[in-house]
């Protein structure tokens, strides 16, 4: 440690796979972009190093108000374990780091144009981009090793974060688990859920904090009874939503109670859809009450799948012929209003929304050309 430079200062660490540092800066000043922005450039291909593959580094920013709890670089020296030495000191004083920026990330930004720290350089953006997969071509980790930078899965539900290793069976069979558990209650009074925040965090965290919310970790719905609800989750000991700050933002769901976000939702984790159930039941109504019966004549097997629909049948026949526009206005709203009514008679503890969704997406209900199986 230096006790002589007692003010604030920041690091930058660019951390290979191994959690090693192949690189490291102190600045003795506190955080600035263009500063973290020189260190990341750094790493970025030269014509030197542009035929080899680049390692699947996270580069790190951390700043410390007292640059004398450092420890000192020497010239020379070999810095491989100065991210678990950093680490261990921002752990005892509960300090997160200020960013985190994957160099594909920042690669894939350098080559597009796009301001890394922009919101259009966010994690969650790039992974999205067509053009994201080739610039990882560079990478080691298409190779023999599959060098990927390792990482864990963090799901904030509001009240806490739950943690799954997907690189492993049993983490990844939890993690369904979970996103299937939440697609077949979506509109249970118990999903107590307003927002569900994704994020991809790195694995060296405090052992001690997960020691203390093991069960948290991996947890799996199907290792509890029947009666297990969303309720009795809350009660278990949730890690804080302040470890998110370990990581990057990878996706984010409105779960607000509408048939639209329940669609984004299930296509969103790819989860299995329930025909024949409360919560598809319940979906296709509010899809109704919300947007009206659809213009085209339904496929006979959505009858089969929601018996629901028998309810609009006549209003069903009546929509499909109609051209006049006035007509069809008043088809539609009686359509929405049955909708409602078959809501409120069989479904009167579902969960309910007391202001406008923020996203809209339609459920596509096909019509009688359609012969692939019934989908929302």
């Amino acid at each position: 440690m230096n006790p002589k430079n007692e003010q604030p200062s920041t690091v930058f660490i660019s951390v290979n796979p191994r959690y090693s540092a192949d690189a490291v800066q102190i600045l003795h000043k506190t955080y600035c972009e263009e500063d973290f922005r020189a260190f990341i450039h750094k790493s970025f291909p030269t014509p030197e190093k542009n035929h080899k593959t680049l390692s699947d580094n996270w580069m790190f920013a951390y700043e410390f108000q007292d640059g004398g709890k450092l420890p000192p670089l020497a010239p020379g020296a070999n810095h491989s374990n100065f991210f678990r030495c950093i680490h261990d000191i921002a752990s005892r004083e509960n300090i997160k780091p200020v960013s985190i920026i994957p160099l594909r990330d920042a690669c894939y930004c350098h080559n597009y144009g796009i301001d890394m720290f922009s919101d259009e350089g966010q994690h969650r953006n790039v992974i999205q981009q067509p053009g994201y997969k080739s610039i990882s071509t560079h990478f080691a980790i298409f190779g023999q090793r599959g060098d990927i930078f390792p990482t864990c899965r963090a799901v904030d539900i509001g009240s806490g974060v739950l943690l799954y290793d997907r690189k492993s069976v049993s983490g990844e069979d939890a993690y369904k688990s979970f996103m299937q558990f939440c697609a077949d209650h979506y509109f249970d009074p118990s999903l107590n859920i307003d927002r569900m925040k994704i994020y991809e965090l790195h694995t060296f965290l405090d052992k001690k904090l997960l020691e203390e919310h093991c069960a948290t970790l991996n947890f799996n719905f199907n290792y509890h009874g029947r009666d297990f609800t969303f309720r009795d989750l809350m009660q278990l000991p949730l890690i804080d939503s302040d470890i998110l700050r370990e990581g990057l933002p990878a996706k984010e769901y409105d779960m607000h109670p509408t048939s639209e976000n329940y669609s984004l939702f299930l296509s969103g984790e790819n989860v299995n859809l329930q025909p024949h159930t409360h919560t598809f039941d319940i979906a296709i109504l509010d899809q109704i009450h919300q947007n009206g019966f659809p213009r085209e004549r339904l496929s006979s097997e959505w009858h089969f799948v929601c018996h629901y629909l028998g309810n609009f049948k006549d209003l069903a026949d009546e929509i499909v012929i109609c051209d006049d526009p006035k007509k069809m206005d008043s088809l539609q709203q009686e359509a929405k209003h049955l909708a409602q009514a078959l809501l409120d008679r069989d479904f009167p503890e579902r969960r309910q929304i007391t202001q406008n969704p923020e996203q809209s997406l339609m459920i596509e209900i096909p019509s009688e050309n359609f012969h692939q199986g019934p989908k929302l």
